[in-house]
């Protein structure tokens, strides 16, 4: 952020208004807004916010309307500016749940909602003092939500929702742990087939010559870690290394099977390379006081002496690092929006948060709001817009 929007930034404060009575929500836990988006409705796929347009935000006359970037939107002001009604206003149009709006001062909104699947152009409208529904344009018979993520501000604060928030924690990861054992589930259902393939075709193409990159001790290596990822022993299957070799450069067969593993090999470890980039991105965060592994099924923590911890027993900054990142993958395409980030989240921290979640997901549309420069300092001035 430049210096210019730090000014107008700490500027602005003597021009806000009294604040608007304070805002509720119908719901008691963010898990069960997170969910409500992916379960309730239909899903219309990954879609992103491109523009809105609201009149009487927060209690003010004027209408406050933004074009939003593709990647990331910092929306920042102080208390009372209308920051947690703007983030509920957009989440509702997406969301098409009116109880969101409960306790939200505004007039009529507007949100342009750009769906990548259908690569159309969806307007959503609502008139606090008409009928208060979304209306769509074009109209279709009942709104499709798309997949996206709120987390909204009370994500943190008492005990119950600290516990809550580990517990959530640990369903996101087994979530998202889901989706990569189902990806490298089917990379090797694949290339078992590719496999069976080349054996059944083995006599048909036994002459032809075979193009492979994978040098003989390369390939006797994929075919070992490959069976005792299946439990066989090794030995039984392939005898010594010179013997595998010397059939391998001899046997185009085999160069098929090894070029097929070769194939399975570079998928895992696709699929594997998003959980890498967390669990480094997060150990550098942590800066070494403690270690976190992301196992198939739940998140270890240990500390330096090598005693594990429980993962509640994280502070509250820590809990919502590793959610907001754990969101970040989950979102995919479609965007994330977060109120106040910052919160209980050490200063270091802020100033890195955004690059974070870019460098995890670059695909993702980052919505958030804040009162705090420190998210801001390193983003570009067109993505920081004052409220």
């Amino acid at each position: 952020m430049g210096s210019d929007s730090i000014d107008l930034y700490l500027e602005k404060g003597a021009r806000l208004k009294p604040c608007i009575p304070t805002e509720t929500y119908r719901t008691t836990s963010m898990k069960n807004i997170v969910e409500q988006t992916s379960r309730e409705k239909t899903d219309l796929g990954t879609a992103r916010i491109i523009e809105f347009s609201i009149s009487g935000l927060a209690g003010y006359d004027k209408v406050y309307a933004r074009q939003l970037n593709a990647d990331v939107n910092v929306f920042f002001g102080l208390n009372g500016s209308g920051k947690t009604s703007l983030l509920k206003i957009l989440h509702s149009a997406m969301s098409d749940d009116i109880n969101i709006l409960e306790g939200v001062a505004f007039k009529i909104a507007e949100v342009k909602i750009y769906s990548i699947a259908l690569d159309k152009v969806f307007i959503r409208t609502i008139d606090a003092a008409d009928e208060f529904v979304w209306k769509t344009e074009p109209k279709i018979a009942k709104f499709m939500v798309p997949h996206h993520i709120f987390l909204p501000i009370f994500r943190i604060g008492s005990e119950t929702t600290e516990v809550e928030l580990a517990q959530n924690l640990r369903e996101l990861w087994k979530q998202y742990s889901h989706e990569i054992s189902e990806m490298i589930r089917k990379a090797q259902e694949k290339g078992l087939a590719n496999i069976l393939k080349a054996i059944l075709s083995m006599k048909s193409q036994n002459k032809e010559k075979v193009n492979t990159k994978v040098e003989p001790d390369i390939a006797y290596k994929l075919i070992v870690n490959f069976l005792e990822r299946q439990n066989n022993i090794v030995a039984d299957v392939l005898g010594t290394q010179a013997e595998f070799e010397r059939r391998y450069l001899t046997e185009p067969h085999i160069q098929r099977v090894v070029n097929d593993i070769n194939k399975i090999e570079n998928d895992i470890e696709q699929a594997r390379q998003p959980l890498c980039k967390l669990q480094q991105l997060i150990q550098d965060l942590f800066s070494g006081n403690k270690a976190l592994q992301f196992k198939e099924q739940t998140i270890e923590v240990s500390n330096p002496n090598g005693s594990n911890i429980d993962l509640s027993a994280l502070s509250s900054g820590e809990k919502q690092l590793i959610l907001i990142l754990l969101e970040t993958f989950l979102a995919k395409e479609s965007c994330i929006l977060i109120d106040e980030p910052e919160i209980s989240m050490h200063i270091d921290w802020q100033e890195r948060l955004v690059d974070a979640m870019r460098q995890l997901n670059p695909s993702v549309q980052i919505i958030l709001t804040t009162h705090t420069p420190e998210i801001m300092v390193n983003i570009e001035d067109d993505r920081i817009f004052r409220l």
